[in-house]
Order: structure tokens, then sequence, then C-alpha cells
């Protein structure tokens, strides 16, 4: 669910704005910590 959720959340950012990988990482970064902060707390 949470990949599904994730996927469309970056689709609508790059549809949105021309984003390029350097500009990305962060944004990356933050979907990670938080997909792994509900992994761990069990949603």
């Amino acid at each position: 669910m949470s990949d599904l959720f994730l996927s469309n959340l970056l689709n609508e950012n790059v549809a949105d704005q021309e984003i390029y990988l350097p500009e990305l990482r962060p944004q990356i970064k933050s979907y990670l910590t938080l997909l792994s902060i509900y992994y761990y707390t069990g949603c």
C-alpha cells in the first residue's frame, strides 16, 4: 500500500515540475524515512 502511495507521490511530483535527479535526492531520502517509520510502526 505504501509503495503505491510513494510511486503516486513521485509521479505527481515529476509530472508537475521537471525534476532532475540531484534535486530529487533529498525528497527520496525523506520518502524513505517516512516509509521506514511506517514499516517500523507496523502501518
